[in-house]
């Protein structure tokens, strides 16, 4: 069964996710490459290794946003569910943000967590149905 058009919303979310994962990928190149980790990054409380794997472990979330934003813009009906897995953790973390914390970070989770919550209807919508070919 061909696919029907996709909706604007996941051609956004798809692009959104691709930028996103090439800025952890450079992120954590960044990270790894760096000479003077320690010196340029003192507060994380990590060693020399801990910080060389904290820019690993980013590049493999990184390459694995990428691969799921491409996969989300092809169609696959898979991507749903790691969008809704990341999504109910964004949710979470968003709430939790917002009654424990205070000032910025309350305002960063109420963004996070009503930009998920909208996120996660539009996946859901009728026309991201017809594009998985849920219908």
């Amino acid at each position: 069964m061909a696919h029907a058009k996709r909706p604007a919303v996941i051609t956004a979310m798809g692009v959104l996710g691709m930028i996103g994962g090439i800025f952890s990928v450079l992120s954590g190149l960044f990270i790894v490459l760096e000479k003077n980790r320690l010196g340029d990054l003192p507060n994380t409380g990590l060693t020399n290794e801990g910080l060389v794997w904290l820019g690993a472990i980013t590049i493999a979330l990184g390459s694995f946003g990428i691969y799921l934003a491409s996969s989300l813009l092809s169609g696959a009906k898979w991507t749903r569910v790691w969008y809704t897995v990341v999504g109910a953790v964004n949710i979470v973390t968003g709430f939790w943000l917002l009654i424990s914390h205070g000032s910025e970070a309350r305002w960063s989770g109420l963004t996070t967590l009503v930009l998920w919550v909208f996120v996660l209807q539009m996946l859901y919508s009728d026309k991201a149905d017809r594009f998985f070919g849920e219908e």
